[in-house]
This record gives structure tokens, C-alpha cells and sequence, in this order.
């Protein structure tokens, strides 16, 4: 174990953060619930090329936060962690030899961390091997760009000193990816008092239990709310007990002398998919929340297809060749992609030509173009968002209760409504 001490124009009180190589020491170690003055944040994988990370992380204000990561497996001995909020400061936090590496934050730093989300902790990885993307200047306080693919406009946007930290790590990461290197981003809101969440609970498709433990007093409100990840484009009515879902708990005496609370919510109404669940202080003198996330699996009953109009005389469709033995999934991805042919990677990309039918039973059977099923996936609501290319037009109603989806005059996707979703 090694020690250095951040060093650039206008870092804070250099008892306050620390930054060290190899493996993490006995401070942080003690991650039990029990400790509740320690926030954890845990960079254990380095992101991919191409990817968009940004996590939003509860801090206890007064307590220590130690940041630490994992680079083993790529030549890299040190990253760099650069800090915004009414200022932009970075630490080269040195590599150990096993991969490991981490940065405390004393509790006389978190003790000022705000709560309106204007604080980010960035974590650049160096992978291009030419250094890091940005540097800044000792004397004068700017920010460099390393590099000609770093614009002169975007150091400029950085050095103004007129824009949010959300905004400066917008302008971090386009400078940072440019350049070959990759990131990992942190947006930090300070709170008062912390919320753990155990697995969420379903049982069957009409209720879950949500619980967990926490340092609020006794008798503390909490509220509890299921919200879909993919939110659909709605009509001026809607019900949208199919996508939210509320509860609410108070805190009790538990096991062991520890807070904790448990709350049922009703999520008979919601459709499938996936969704996030957070819990709140409902109680105004305190900030609190933690938020998880969990798959709601709710079949619909078989429903009448009397109402739904399909003109097949007016379709130029394959006979369409079910095979009841492919089990329905919930999709991959947030909403459906329509992809070129052998482009297909999730269960949520359907390649051009393909045919989706909504079956009055809950089931939408994906047909290839020849008319074979080739996938099964539960109505939920990521199969009702999808995401039609640059330049394709939409057809909704000239065959029934079909959307055509075209592109340069031919038909990509073929959308068959036979449970009529406008209620659902």
C-alpha cells in the first residue's frame, strides 16, 4: 500500500482525500449494514468502449466515502478521478499491482455536499496509452486539451465558467471518449440519513414487498414507488396504473436493534416489464432514498378479439407458422429496434421484414419474413416503444388494427393488434 496526495491548483485540504494504490485497507472493509457513517462506491468493472455510465449515488454527509476500482487486466498505473462542482480539480490515483485502486473522502468533505445533484466524481481511464484527455494548467487554473481531436470550442465551453457540472461532464466525456480513453460517472447528492434495500418481493402477479433497513427514526414515513424504465408516449387519457405503481411503509424496531420497514404494494394493474423501485422519506425534515430495480411479470387474461379488426385481405404477409415451444421473454432492451438483416443481437432487435403479432392472450409471437416464429416476448412495456429509423414512415389503420412501418417504399415491420392495446 501506497499513498500520494492530490497535488493540482485548487484541490481541498489534502487531509481530507487520499488517494492509494493495491488492495483497499481495513477502512474499507467495513461495509456492513451496521456501519451506516460509510458510503461505498465500488467501480469493480471497467466500462466498455462506447458505453454511456452514469450512476447517481446517495453520500452520507459526515461520514467517509472511499471510491475504489479495478483495472486488472489492462497495462494502465494510474487513473485519473476529476471532480466538479463550483470548480474542476483532478487526483492521479496510482494503480497497485493487483489491479486495485481507490480515493477517501473525509467526512469533513462529504459534510458539505449538496443535495441538488451538482457534484460529480468522473473517473477517466487512460486505455489509449497517450495519457490522459485533459490537463490543467497550475498557474492560471484552466483546463488543457490533450491532443487535436479535443476542440478548441470544447476547452473554451469548459473554461467559461458558465455551465453546470452536469453540463462540464457532458463536455468531459465527448473530449474524453474523442481521445480514445474511456470514463465512468458519478453524480453525487448528499443526504442526511440512509435507506438499504432488500431484493424486492413478488408474489404472483398482485402484490410486492418491499423492504429493507435504514438509520431513520422510528415511526419515519416512507413512500414507495414502482415506475416502468420504458415510459410510453400516451394519449391525452390514460390510465397510468399500468406503468406506476405506489405504496408507502414506516420505519420499525428490527432485528438486532436496527431500523427497518417493510411495505406491500399493489401491482396487479401494472403491465410486464422491467421497472424501478424507489423508496422516500415521505417526512419533510428528512432526506432520505434508495432505489432498485426488478422485473413485474403480469399475464393478461385471454381477452375477445371481436374488437380488433385485422383486413388480411389488404396484407401481403407469409402464412404465419407458430411454434408454441420458444417460452415468452421479457425483451433485452428498452423498446424494440428495427435492424437491418443479421444485425439482430438482443431479443429486442427485429430485422427488417419481420412481423410482430400481439396476441389476445398476452403474447406477442415475432415472425421472420418467411413467416417462421423465431421469438416469443410477454406484452410489457418495452415491446409498445419502438424505435423506427431515420427516414421511415408509419402506416397505422389502412389494413385495421395494423401499423405498417416502411422504409424507401418497403415494409420493415409489420405490427398486428389483436388485443387492442389503447386499453392496456
Amino acid at each position: 500500500m501506497f499513498f500520494v496526495f492530490c497535488f493540482v491548483s485548487g484541490c481541498t485540504d489534502n487531509q481530507k482525500i487520499v488517494a492509494a494504490g493495491g488492495a483497499a485497507d481495513n477502512g474499507h472493509e467495513v461495509l456492513s449494514y451496521e456501519n451506516f457513517s460509510v458510503t461505498v462506491i465500488n467501480a469493480s468493472e471497467m466500462p466498455k468502449a462506447g458505453d454511456f455510465v452514469r450512476e447517481h449515488q446517495n453520500v452520507l454527509r459526515g461520514g467517509p466515502l472511499f471510491v475504489s476500482g479495478n483495472v486488472s487486466g489492462h497495462d494502465i498505473n494510474i487513473v485519473r478521478v476529476w471532480f466538479f462542482n463550483d470548480s474542476i480539480t483532478f487526483y492521479d490515483v496510482p494503480v497497485g499491482s493487483d489491479g486495485l485502486f481507490s480515493i477517501n473522502f473525509s467526512p469533513e468533505w462529504t459534510d458539505l455536499l449538496p443535495d441538488n445533484l451538482s457534484t460529480v466524481i468522473l473517473i477517466e481511464y487512460p486505455v489509449s496509452q497517450k495519457g490522459f484527455s485533459f490537463e490543467k494548467d497550475p498557474v492560471s487554473g484552466n483546463v488543457t486539451g490533450a491532443g487535436e481531436k479535443i476542440s478548441r470550442n470544447l476547452v473554451d465551453k469548459i473554461n467559461g465558467g458558465r455551465y453546470s457540472p452536469l453540463s462540464l461532464t457532458d463536455f468531459f466525456e465527448d473530449g474524453i471518449k474523442s481521445y480514445g480513453n474511456l470514463c465512468r460517472v458519478y453524480i453525487l447528492s448528499g443526504v442526511d440519513n440512509r435507506i438499504w434495500l432488500d431484493p424486492v418481493e413478488i408474489t404472483g402477479s398482485k402484490t410486492a414487498v418491499v423492504s429493507g433497513i435504514t438509520d431513520l427514526p422510528l415511526g419515519a414515513n416512507l413512500s414507495i414507488t414502482f415506475l416502468t424504465v420504458s415510459s410510453h408516449p400516451t394519449p391525452r387519457i390514460y390510465n397510468f396504473s399500468h406503468e406506476i405503481a405506489d405504496g408507502n411503509a414506516v420505519v420499525v424496531r428490527g432485528e438486532d436493534g436496527i431500523n427497518s420497514f417493510s411495505g406491500t404494494v399493489d401491482i396487479s394493474l401494472l403491465n410486464s416489464g422491467k421497472y424501478i423501485v424507489s423508496v422516500d422519506s415521505a417526512d419533510g425534515q428528512f432526506n432520505a432514498n434508495a432505489a432498485t430495480s426488478t422485473t413485474v411479470l403480469n399475464l393478461r387474461e385471454n381477452t375477445s378479439e371481436e374488437n380488433s379488426f385485422i383486413d388480411t385481405d389488404a396484407l401481403s404477409l407469409p402464412k404465419l407458422v407458430a411454434n408454441e415451444s420458444i417460452k415468452p421473454e421479457i425483451p433485452d432492451g428498452y423498446e424494440i429496434q428495427i435492424v437491418p438483416p443479421g444485425n439482430s443481437t438482443l431479443n429486442s432487435d427485429l430485422e427488417y421484414g419481420w412481423i410482430m403479432d400481439f396476441g389476445a392472450d398476452g403474447i406477442v409471437r415475432v415472425y421472420d419474413s418467411s413467416g417462421i416464429q423465431v421469438r416469443s416476448l410477454y406484452y410489457s412495456n418495452e415491446v409498445r416503444l419502438i424505435q423506427v429509423p431515420n427516414g421511415a414512415s408509419v402506416d397505422h389503420g389502412s389494413c385495421g388494427n395494423v401499423t405498417l412501418i416502411k422504409l424507401n417504399g418497403e415494409v420493415i415491420l409489420t405490427k398486428i393488434d389483436r388485443m387492442n392495446q389503447q386499453n392496456h
